[in-house]
């Protein structure tokens, strides 16, 4: 995992820079930006495979137990992704900022 959020942090840093270059390349930031949703893919693949391996090495009685907590467990999982990335439209690159003025430059392209 460490490895993945690496490679995540990596890949977003080289999107802001080119978002905050003179000629920010549309077609360089939409590649790095499925790059990191397949890491992100790769990492919740991952989990997944390793809820199954312990899954596997259980008795009964504890795959009832370990079962009944799968679904708090694809929660956190999905939440830690959102909340550790937190998307260009979060917190992150382009913040609450530019969301407020979107319907403002609609706007003014219009009239």
């Amino acid at each position: 995992m460490v490895d993945y959020r690496s490679d995540i942090a990596k890949t977003r840093l080289d999107i802001k820079n080119l978002f905050t270059s003179n000629n920010p390349d549309e077609g360089k930031i939409l590649d790095l930006t499925k790059k990191v949703s397949g890491i992100q893919a790769d990492m919740k693949a991952s989990s997944i495979k390793n809820w199954f391996q312990i899954y596997n090495l259980l008795n009964d009685q504890q795959k009832e137990t370990f079962r009944k907590m799968a679904p708090g467990f694809l929660e956190r999982m999905g939440e830690g992704f959102q909340k550790r990335g937190k998307g260009m439209m979060g917190r992150g690159m382009m913040g609450k900022g530019m969301m407020q003025h979107r319907g403002k430059m609609s706007q003014q392209d219009n009239g």
